[in-house]
Order: structure tokens, then C-alpha cells, then sequence
């Protein structure tokens, strides 16, 4: 539950540059990892986006998603958002148009190299137990992320 004291409303109110009704009012202060305003409250911090909601719809989101219609992580102009399952925020993402795939080394986390899931999947064509543990340890990689590549739970465009 986010609680709010006059002086959060305040200083949260203070980071958000707000503009016309209808406009983005976009977060000015520390953003995420992702690209979304963060805000420290007692207990720690929060998404910008979910304490204007609370703001400016006078409810709690509990567990349920806070999405944005403008598709601007940082604005936090109520009108622009609304509460849905993480499910329901991917299909208006996907309905949006605004998956983007990254797969393999296009993605900004691998540590594997195409030639190197290769390697592993062609060891892997000689099965026996134990050998995830081995290819993880000689990867530098967990022993599920070999067994995501057995199974093409990852990697599927490599072939070998």
C-alpha cells in the first residue's frame, strides 16, 4: 500500500513537470533501469508512474500494473494511466506494435556468443547426465541456462 504524507505529495509533485491536461507530464528525477521514474518513499523506492496513480486516481494498484496509454515511461499524468495484469500490459504493448525482440548476443545481457551456443548444442547432441552442469561451468554460465538451450527455451535461432 502506498501511503503518502503531505510532504511526499509535495516533493513528488516537485519532480514531475506538468503540463497541459492532455500532455505527458514527464518524471524529472532518478529514473530505472528501465526508463521509469523512481521515488524513494519510507521503505524504499517506487515507481514515479504508480504513486501518481494513486494521486490522481484516489486508489491503490495492489498488485495489478500500472500501464501508461502514452507508451512514456516517465510521464505521470493520471490520465494516461490505468491498472492492469502484466498480462493485459503486454498485449496492449504487442497490440502497440512495441515488442522488440532481442535475441541471443542482440541482447544487451548474453554472455554466451553464437559460435559458443554452438559449441553447446553440438556437445549437447551426445547427452548424458551431469553434461549441463559441465557446459554451464565451462561457459561460465548456469546450468539452466544450458538446459534453456537443450530444451530451445533460448537461442532457438542458432542451429548447429
Amino acid at each position: 500500500m502506498i501511503r503518502l504524507r503531505q510532504k511526499d505529495v509535495d516533493r513528488f509533485w516537485a519532480k514531475v513537470d506538468v503540463c497541459g491536461p492532455d500532455d505527458c507530464w514527464e518524471w524529472q528525477a532518478g529514473i530505472l533501469k528501465y526508463g521509469y521514474g523512481e521515488f524513494w518513499l519510507k521503505g524504499g523506492m517506487i515507481g514515479a508512474h504508480r504513486v501518481a496513480y494513486v494521486l490522481g486516481k484516489s486508489k491503490q494498484p495492489g498488485k495489478l500494473s500500472v500501464c501508461h496509454s502514452c507508451d512514456n515511461r516517465k510521464c505521470c499524468n493520471p490520465r494516461h494511466l490505468w491498472l492492469g495484469t502484466i498480462r493485459d500490459n503486454n498485449q496492449d504493448r504487442d497490440t502497440k506494435g512495441r515488442h522488440v525482440s532481442c535475441p541471443g548476443e542482440k541482447h544487451g545481457m548474453h554472455i554466451l556468443t553464437g559460435a559458443e551456443v554452438k559449441e553447446i548444442k553440438n556437445a549437447l547432441k551426445n547427452y548424458s547426465q551431469g553434461m549441463c552442469k559441465e557446459l554451464g561451468q565451462r561457459y561460465g554460465v548456469s546450468i539452466q541456462t544450458v538446459s534453456n538451450i537443450k530444451c530451445s527455451k533460448s537461442w532457438r535461432h542458432i542451429h548447429a
